[in-house]
This record gives C-alpha cells, structure tokens and sequence, in this order.
C-alpha cells in the first residue's frame, strides 16, 4: 500500500496525526533525521503529512514510469541514428574500396 493510502487508512480508523507521523517515523528509520530537522523547525505532524501527501502526488507512479520509457525511448532513437551513420559510413568505404579496385584494372 502507497504511503497516500497508508495515512488516509489510519485517519479513518481514528489515529491521530502525531500517531501517523510516529509510525512513519518507525517504519522508516533512515528518515527519522528527516523528521528530527522538521520537529526542530517546529512543524507540526499535521504540516509534515501534508508534505509527506504533497511529495507523494507531485509525480504518481506512471507519470514516473512513462518519463522513464521516453528517456528510454529517445536514448534507442538516438542509438538507431548511430547504427545507420555507421552504416551509411561502412557503405561509403564499401564502395571506395570498390572504386579503387576497379582503377587497378
């Protein structure tokens, strides 16, 4: 379940916002410095599911997923570009080497 959906579930089941923010706190342990600095900036776990809600809708999944295939999909069109210069430039020297095969006769 997405971090959204996890917060909305435990408002509905009554948990308040300082239980929400303690159980993220604990289910993620590598960001508790995250949350420490926003304590000490004197954010209040409302403000900091607000943040942790804005940070997760800024960019759902698919809208990542589909950055993704188009970083992809321009890096394969610009491979293809290469493939054909080089072919292209294979062709030419085919042909020169062709060309000055023929002169020696």
């Amino acid at each position: 379940m997405a971090i959204i959906e996890s917060i909305q579930e435990a408002k509905k089941s009554g948990a308040s916002d300082e239980q929400i923010v303690k159980e993220v706190i604990k289910q993620n342990p590598s960001k508790k410095p995250v949350f420490d600095e926003a304590f000490k900036r004197e954010a209040v776990p409302k403000q900091i599911l607000e943040e942790i809600i804005r940070q997760n809708i800024a960019k759902p999944p698919v809208e990542k997923q589909k950055e993704a295939e188009t970083v992809a999909q321009r890096e394969i069109k610009e491979a293809k570009r290469r493939i054909e210069a080089l072919k292209a430039e294979a062709q030419k020297r085919k042909r020169e080497e062709i060309g000055e095969k023929e002169e020696d006769y």
